[in-house]
């Protein structure tokens, strides 16, 4: 099973990465939702290592922290990706000195599937004193979104039309890997009182097509299953009728829509004359 659907504080949870130099992670979802979490592996707080995969008003954002502080990674894509269709993501973290794969700029200097295929073939890195070169302090992630060139977008994108699909960030610090203790969640958190290291703490959608580490994960394997169910229902176009009145605006949003209602007008259909500006409805779908 490679898809799994996820309604509002709805997550999965795997088993986590745990203490890593390097991995890869990458999937593809669905969403109309201008804010969201994807993936988050770390304790249940700000204080330890974390990696978390988010939308932030229609981008994609990765922030991670080693313990020590905190790093934000975020591409770009026109026109984003809270829009319904299948998007795909992919998130690449590594620690420099142990790979040795990045040019003289500091950024991904060949193809990052060849920089994959040669870190897991690379054999240890031997100094002059015959003593393994050990990994730095210094770790580096990349996110790139739908089919982009990485290398072309990390090395050149604020100087080619702004082709930003992908975005590097590089941490420095005392501590030389990521310990990610805790399970590998998707599509979001617990509802524990702990304060999370991200802005939101669900995702209304689909996920398919996990990978970790280059290898396929069933998606029906996971450890514990809060809400989600296998598979993806078709989307709805909500939008066909004028359901909003008073000049409101309709929005198709994830089985739901909601009305974007003119200055003095609320309720869920913009029908009063008094009250907030946006409501959501929700309908029913069998």
């Amino acid at each position: 099973m490679t898809t799994r659907s996820f309604p509002g504080q709805s997550f999965i949870t795997f088993r986590g990465l745990r203490q890593r130099f390097h991995f890869t992670v990458s999937f593809m979802f669905a969403t109309r939702e201008r804010n969201a979490l994807l993936l988050y592996n770390g304790r249940f707080n700000e204080k330890h290592d974390f990696i978390a995969l988010e939308i932030i008003e229609e981008q994609i954002q990765l922030t991670f922290s080693a313990g020590e502080t905190k790093t934000v990674v975020h591409p770009f894509v026109p026109g984003g990706v809270s829009d319904g269709q299948w998007h795909s993501v992919q998130l690449h973290y590594y620690n420099k000195d142990s790979l040795h794969l990045l040019g003289s700029s500091g950024v991904l200097g060949v193809p990052l599937y060849t920089a994959w295929l040669e870190l897991t073939h690379k054999e240890p890195n031997i100094g002059r004193l015959g003593i393994p070169h050990g990994p730095s302090g210094e770790k580096v992630a990349v996110v790139a979104v739908d089919d982009c060139d990485i290398a072309m977008a990390v090395r050149f994108g604020n100087q080619i039309s702004n082709y930003s699909c992908a975005a590097q960030g590089t941490q420095t610090g005392q501590k030389k890997s990521l310990d990610l203790t805790g399970p590998l969640l998707l599509g979001g958190v617990p509802n524990l009182p702990e304060d999370f290291p991200v802005r939101n703490r669900d995702f209304v959608g689909c996920m398919r097509n996990l990978s970790i580490d280059s290898q396929p994960t069933d998606m029906a394997s996971f450890i514990a299953n809060n809400g989600t169910t296998a598979g993806c229902p078709a989307k709805r176009n909500f939008c066909t009728k004028d359901l909003c009145q008073n000049r409101g605006v309709c929005v198709n949003k994830w089985n739901t829509y909601s009305c974007d209602c003119p200055l003095g007008y609320g309720g869920k259909n913009c029908e009063q004359g008094e009250g907030v500006c946006v409501a959501d409805v929700k309908w029913l779908t069998s």
